[in-house]
């Protein structure tokens, strides 16, 4: 298990410079210098096997480890040990955490294998992209996609797919290039950027619409971090729906044109 934290923590340096190659100029000097210079990675004793990003430190879920004798018994378990997205599917968010599954045990996924698909997003937050409610992990994983796609780097492209899709609508609507570097503003300096950059009623937009993410996806956030069955997981997430908030953003956008 330690020998795939060395693994892990060797990855996440590389990933670490491309990110900071790529946004660096939005990212706070004293977070580059702490992540670049710093023991970072470290296991989670709890019972979840999500990934948790606290104090610039990433925390592996150790229950992964716990649970593959099950799932290791399927009999389709590396089957298809090729099995994954095409880098250029990264950005199509058509997929279910179903699909995930079905990806872990095709392509007979260790615990390491887990672990780097799932790096690159942790990456981001520990560069500084917030995350914690659902519309900033579906900007986290929208800018983890579009990574991926540039430098052909393997992700599971699985990930956040109905927060990544409104993600990408409100991007079309504020801009990627201040999307870009609104990612790694503190909370209570986006409002008045986005007001600076792009008006009232798109700032407007962006608040509303993460409310209303908010709203809809609290049954599942707060149950979450119980849940160590990735099927259980699975199921609890296929019941968050998301028609509303698209609607509001194909409104505003048919109002724009």
């Amino acid at each position: 298990m330690y020998e795939d934290e060395t693994k892990v923590e060797k990855l996440l340096l590389e990933y670490l410079k491309i990110i900071i190659s790529e946004f660096g100029s939005y990212i706070n000097s004293d977070i580059i210098s702490y992540v670049l210079n710093n023991d970072i990675v470290e296991f989670n004793d709890s019972d979840s096997i999500s990934f948790v990003v606290h104090d610039n430190v990433l925390y592996l879920p150790k229950k992964i480890y716990s649970i593959m004798p099950s799932i290791k018994e399927n009999i389709s378990y590396g089957t298809n040990p090729n099995h994954r997205r095409k880098t250029e599917e990264y950005l199509d968010t058509n997929t279910t955490y179903y699909d995930y599954i079905n990806h872990f045990i095709l392509a007979g996924l260790t615990p390491l294998d887990y672990f780097k698909e799932s790096l690159l997003h942790e990456a981001m937050h520990l560069c500084g992209c917030r995350g914690g409610n659902p519309l900033e992990e579906g900007f986290t994983d929208l800018k983890t996609r579009e990574l991926a796609q540039k430098h052909n780097l393997v992700i599971s492209g699985y990930g956040y797919p109905k927060e990544v899709e409104v993600a990408k609508r409100l991007q079309e609507i504020i801009g990627k290039e201040y999307i870009d570097e609104l990612i790694f503003l503190p909370y209570d300096k986006k409002r008045s950027f986005l007001t600076e950059k792009v008006g009232i009623e798109k700032t407007d937009l962006y608040f509303t619409v993460s409310k209303e993410m908010q709203r809809c996806s609290a049954p599942y956030y707060e149950r979450l971090k119980d849940i160590s069955d990735p099927y259980e997981k699975a199921e609890l997430y296929s019941e968050i729906d998301y028609s509303d908030v698209l609607d509001i953003l194909d409104e505003f956008k048919n109002r724009m044109l």
